[in-house]
């Protein structure tokens, strides 16, 4: 699968300061989603809130051809209000 990259993240990653985060989806067997984001600040992507207020941790990703991530491991601990 090939991913492309739109001429604005082109030109924020060529600029001099550079801030990229993860954002990732957890969807429950009920079709309950939750979204986080390893941002200081919640981001909004599509239209899609990803909350900050998560302890996360990532190892480093492996991608491969197309940039497909072929290994990756993640630890978090989920915080949101509607968790219990």
């Amino acid at each position: 699968m090939t991913k492309a990259i739109t001429g604005a993240l082109m030109s924020h990653i060529a600029g001099e300061v550079l801030t990229l985060c993860t954002c990732w989806t957890v969807t429950r067997a009920d079709g309950t989603v939750y979204r986080f984001t390893d941002h200081d600040a919640d981001v909004v992507v599509a239209g899609a809130r990803f909350a900050a207020r998560v302890g996360y941790d990532a190892s480093d990703t492996q991608t491969g051809a197309g940039f497909s991530v072929s290994n990756v491991d993640v630890r978090a601990i989920m915080s949101d209000e509607s968790i219990t």
